[in-house]
C-alpha cells in the first residue's frame, strides 16, 4: 500500500513545483476522474454487501485497516490537496481543516461503528467535494 501513498506524494509534490499548464491540468483532471471511479467503486461494493443498508460492519469490514480504505484516505486527501493548492481563497479556506495526516483516525471517525446507509451519504458528501473542486480548478484552467 505504500505505493499508493508514495504515487499521491509524488502527484502533490508536482502539483507544487509546476506552473498550471497543460501537463498539470491533465493530471488533476486523472486524478479527479479516479478518485470519482474508485468512491464509486467503493459505494458499489458497499450495496452489495447490504442491500438494506442498515449493517454497522460494512464500512468498517471494507474500510478500516484495508488497502481499500488506504486507497480511499489518498484519493481524498489528494483531491483536497489539489482544491487548497488550486483553488480559489474560499475553497482553500473550506478545504484546509479537512486536510488530515492520520489516516486511522480519519478512517475511524467516517467509518467505524455507523450504519452502511451512513457511510455510502459520507461517499457521497466526498464526491460532492470532488465536483466543487473540479469545478472550482476547471474555472481556472487555461483553455477551459
Amino acid at each position: 500500500m505504500q505505493k499508493v501513498a508514495d504515487g499521491f506524494d509524488s502527484v502533490s509534490r508536482q502539483l507544487r513545483l509546476v506552473e498550471f499548464d497543460k501537463n498539470v491540468s491533465d493530471s488533476l483532471v486523472r486524478l479527479l476522474n479516479d478518485a470519482s471511479s474508485y468512491i464509486r467503486t467503493v459505494r458499489e461494493r458497499m450495496g452489495e454487501e447490504d442491500k438494506n443498508g442498515e449493517k454497522l460492519n460494512v464500512a468498517e469490514k471494507i474500510l478500516i485497516g484495508t488497502p481499500q480504505g488506504d486507497s480511499l484516505f489518498y484519493y481524498v486527501m489528494a483531491v483536497y490537496d489539489a482544491g487548497i493548492m488550486y483553488g480559489d481563497s474560499t475553497l482553500r479556506r473550506e478545504l484546509t481543516p479537512l486536510r488530515k495526516t492520520d489516516k486511522g483516525k480519519w478512517l475511524d471517525q467516517y467509518f467505524r461503528r455507523i450504519p452502511n446507509y451512513a457511510a455510502k451519504t459520507i461517499l457521497s458528501k466526498f464526491q460532492n467535494d470532488l465536483r466543487r473542486i473540479s469545478m472550482d480548478i476547471g474555472a481556472m484552467a487555461p483553455g477551459h
